[in-house]
């Protein structure tokens, strides 16, 4: 997609939203709604700028809320206008405690679909939500930790036992996090005072390695199998954490749209050991609640200012201002930090890089 497009489409002071968006030339006549289909695949299939979505069936009375489209509701193009029908029923879905469900694929999981369609389908963000936490270095002091693992491996893997030092809950199931990067910033009180140095602990990032079930604790010391791992396994000295009750699915139903006015992020880490990211990508920003970010939040990311001697003045220096290199959203917010999923790459993103609000008017600066 072209960015300038998508700046548009996102900047919540172009005039643009207060209107219907575009229809394609080629937008189908009729559609059916699939599962697996999101906000985004159907908007597509209308119009240039995705992001509209809700512009799309603004008009049609039907459609109440717009995130409430299920499979089987259909599209038709009346007139230049989407009309919209809605073919959904309590009873066509099947029942779990008084849920309903949906099973997408073969492969996943049964989701909820009281909440409706997803903005991004799931089949796209399977997988690609990086599972990090990010705390306050002082809190790792009181965590249990892994000490060791039978038969004195160096590692630990799916069945085998590991010992934590701490007192956990038998029966019970936790997280395994690796520590990682701790980032520096600003002083609150020094932001509004233009301050540049950052020597602040703004968070430390905790990547997921596994998830352990607690067989029995004595004095001290617990012993667990090991669940799952990720990547290399689970190794002494990682931290346990107790896994979350709820599942990341209410993630997938933010609604996207412009974040906050002035907001300056920097992307401060894009986790994987990677050098850049595309769409799909996930980045850590340096901005969190306290920047007034929340889920669905979507930034622009840009190439930073470069500057460059004026070729018939040398002793001026001259401001060549960054390019616009794709849009990210949030989908995680802590006090300081944030993270974020790649939605269009026009270009790699990379460690440094800055993520603002999006403004239409951004190639005219």
């Amino acid at each position: 997609m072209n960015i300038k497009r998508l700046l548009i489409a996102t900047g919540l002071l172009c005039a643009s939203l207060s209107m219907a968006a575009t229809l394609k030339p080629d937008a189908p006549q009729h559609y059916v709604v699939q599962p697996g289909d999101s906000l985004w695949s159907i908007a597509k299939k209308y119009t240039d700028d995705p992001w509209e979505w809700r512009q799309l069936w603004k008009s049609n009375p039907q459609v109440k809320n717009p995130n409430r489209i299920y499979p089987g509701d259909e599209f038709s193009i009346n007139n230049g206008k989407i009309v919209y029908k809605r073919n959904f029923k309590d009873g066509s879905a099947k029942q779990q405690g008084g849920l309903k469900t949906v099973k997408l694929s073969p492969e996943m999981r049964e989701v909820p679909i009281d909440l409706g369609l997803p903005v991004i389908s799931y089949d796209y963000l399977r997988g690609k939500f990086v599972d990090m936490e990010i705390v306050e270095a002082a809190s790792l002091k009181s965590l249990p930790y892994v000490v060791a693992f039978e038969d004195n491996r160096l590692t630990g893997h799916v069945n085998l036992k590991a010992f934590i030092k701490g007192d956990l809950q038998p029966g019970q199931t936790y997280n395994v996090y690796e520590r990682g990067i701790t980032h520096k910033g600003l002083k609150l009180d020094d932001i509004s005072k233009g301050k540049k140095k950052k020597d602040v602990d703004i968070g430390t990032e905790l990547i997921k390695t596994g998830e352990i079930v607690v067989e029995n604790v004595k004095d001290g010391i617990s012993t667990v199998y090991i669940k799952s791992t990720v990547n290399r396994g689970i190794t002494p000295g990682q931290y346990v954490v107790p896994k979350p009750q709820t599942s990341n699915i209410g993630n997938l139903y933010f609604e996207p749209k412009s974040a906050p006015q002035k907001t300056e992020a920097q992307v401060v880490n894009t986790p994987g050991m990677l050098k850049s990211v595309a769409a799909g990508g996930n980045v850590v920003l340096d901005k969190g609640l306290d920047a007034g970010l929340s889920p669905g939040d979507l930034l622009l990311v840009q190439q930073p200012d470069i500057y460059k001697n004026d070729p018939l003045d040398p002793s001026k220096r001259l401001r060549i201002p960054g390019q616009a290199a794709g849009m990210v959203m949030v989908y995680k917010v802590f006090d300081r930090m944030s993270l974020a999923i790649v939605i269009e790459a026009a270009k790699p993103i990379q460690q440094d890089m800055m993520a603002v609000t999006p403004y239409s008017d951004y190639n005219n600066h």
